[in-house]
């Protein structure tokens, strides 16, 4: 499904999406799916907390645009957090 939504975004992209990024982003997607697959077993539940800082920081930039505005939207530095 991600990857059927993935491929409707840069089809219908304007300006449209250039093939050297597609196959850039595809290829960087593969290592990573397998440098996950072949983790040993002993390290594989430190996938789990690799992504806290991701999904942080992937919030930074809508709690900073919130704070200019003077007004929470929909996140909050507290709900944020509580996604972790």
């Amino acid at each position: 499904q991600n990857i059927t939504i993935v491929l409707l975004m840069w089809w219908y992209q304007h300006p449209p999406v250039q093939m050297r990024e597609m196959v850039t982003k595809t290829l960087q997607f593969l290592l990573i799916c397998l440098v996950q697959f072949n983790l040993p077993k002993r390290l594989r539940p430190l996938l789990s907390y690799v992504s806290i800082p991701l999904i942080i920081t992937s919030c930074v930039p809508q709690i900073l645009a919130n704070q200019v505005q003077r007004h929470t939207g929909t996140l909050a530095i507290s709900t944020c957090v509580l996604k972790t």
